[in-house]
């Protein structure tokens, strides 16, 4: 075995087989032991060598076109400088791609050039589309196999007893996709209005037509009639939403005022770690009922092709990213898929110390940080959901009054006094502000920032009459959380 042979099968063990090697059967189709073999990489896992003749590790004689095993017994399936001297490699790909296990992978490596070297013969040379090739060849036979990585190494140096790196080492990688029987969608849910659940029931009933059974988890008390379209239904009474100064989204607008910019930005809840907590505990309760492939997906999730796509799919681990207008985010919550290995794996990452140490992020971004540690998939088209909470809403205005906006600014950083910022006024406004009960009687035509007098230590009342209507906002004042006018 030649020096670069060596480096690239062990660094397909370190990407795809290192974790839980001690568990895993190893077969290694041509293994006799000429000038090194693969074992030493492989050694902690139950390794089996398989070549025609018996000799230095040669566990099992036998040859490639007949693999002396039963079908799916093989976590891991490696064949190194072997390809090349086999007068029909398409048959021994064949035998190895009937003995590996779903879900395991398959190493080949071959040379892409260099002399003549025959034992028995020397009848072929790789380049990088043979291993896509061979993936086609798999799929016509009915073997769900997937070239997951395939290379010509021209890097690699030669090794000690080498005088030159000849042979630029080709190498596909394959997986063989596991087959998932028992599938379950696993749904969170926030249904506070009649759309929201329209929306929910009719995805559940879409979900159903497909096959899948479906858990949905809520916060607050569904309809019976909602309930009953589930096959288990959770109710929980935590929802975990983070406010400042914990952790709180924020936004930011400009705006003028006398000639002067100014920019005005608010903080309102973050929903993301409730949305996680969400997939934490329908995760934990589904990996008890015998389930192999979850589907995390949100309520409002656009049931399209490309998630019915999904559903048929063998994926083990795999978040789709989300759009929402023009905006696209790299992954998102609301479509995910993973087998139980995966799942179990990613479930105790989901914690408030987790989550929080992900410095100014929100779920999204907690999650792409995740990839660091678990090499999930990123698909390549995006999901969008049906129901945007904030759509076509102010965010920075606290009004109700119809003609009137108004911002509140509240620094809980410095305790400065408490200001309401009036905007986008069309035409003149008769306005009388009553704070403690001390009437000021202001016309407004433009913006205008007015100073209340008070902070959150001394709360007043605060009421806008106009038109002869009065609005008391000190409630909505108090549930103001950290806003800045600067």
């Amino acid at each position: 075995m030649h020096y670069s042979a060596y480096l690239n099968a062990e660094k397909f063990y370190h990407k795809y087989c290192e974790k839980n090697i001690e568990n895993k059967k190893i077969l290694d189709v041509g293994s006799y032991d000429v000038n090194g073999t693969m074992k030493p990489i492989f050694e902690k896992g139950q390794y089996v060598g398989l070549d025609m003749e018996a000799g230095p590790n040669v566990d099992i004689v036998g040859v490639s076109h007949d693999i002396p095993f039963e079908k799916d017994e093989f976590d891991i399936v490696i064949s190194s400088s072997c390809f090349e001297h086999d007068d029909m490699f398409w048959v021994s790909f064949q035998e190895m791609c009937r003995v590996l296990k779903p879900g395991g992978y398959m190493y080949v490596q071959a040379p892409s050039n260099g002399p003549y070297h025959g034992w028995p013969g020397d009848n072929w040379r790789f380049y990088i589309d043979s291993w896509k090739a061979l993936e086609k060849w798999g799929k016509k036979l009915g073997y769900d196999v997937e070239l997951v990585e395939h290379y010509i190494d021209e890097t690699t140096p030669h090794g000690e007893n080498e005088t030159h790196r000849i042979w630029n080492d080709s190498i596909g990688i394959f997986k063989k996709k596991p087959k998932y029987e028992n599938k379950v969608a696993l749904i969170s849910t926030f249904c506070d209005t009649q759309d929201k659940l329209d929306v929910l029931e009719k995805n559940v009933k879409l979900i159903r037509e497909h096959g899948l059974d479906v858990i949905g988890i809520s916060p607050i008390s569904l309809p019976e009639s909602t309930t009953k379209l589930f096959d288990y239904f959770i109710l929980t009474k935590d929802n975990p939403i983070l406010e400042w100064p914990i952790r709180a989204m924020r936004a930011w607008t400009n705006v003028d005022i006398d000639g002067k910019g100014y920019e005005i930005s608010r903080t309102y809840p973050d929903y993301g770690f409730a949305g996680l907590t969400q997939v934490r505990q329908l995760s934990g309760f589904a990996l008890n009922l015998g389930y192999d492939q979850f589907y995390h997906m949100i309520y409002d999730l656009n049931i399209d092709e490309n998630v019915i796509d999904g559903f048929k799919s063998n994926k083990d681990c795999s978040i789709y990213p989300s759009k929402r207008g023009d905006v696209l985010w790299d992954v998102g919550l609301h479509y995910m898929i993973f087998n139980q290995e995966y799942l179990r794996e990613i479930i105790p990452n989901i914690t408030i110390d987790n989550y929080l140490a992900v410095k100014d992020a929100d779920a999204f971004q907690w999650l792409h940080n995740l990839r660091k540690f678990i090499p999930y998939q990123i698909e390549d088209t995006p999901v969008e959901d049906e129901i945007y909470y904030y759509q076509d809403v102010d965010f920075f205005n606290y009004s109700t009054i119809d003609n009137l906006k108004f911002f509140i600014e509240k620094n809980d950083e410095t305790l400065e006094t408490i200001k309401l910022l009036f905007y986008d006024i069309n035409g003149e406004k008769k306005v009388n502000l009553k704070v403690g009960g001390t009437i000021s009687h202001n016309v407004i035509n433009r913006n205008k920032i007015v100073d209340l007098g008070f902070n959150s230590t001394n709360y007043q009342n605060v009421i806008i009459e106009m038109d002869s209507i009065e609005y008391d906002i000190t409630e909505v004042i108090k549930k103001v959380k950290h806003n800045i006018i600067k």
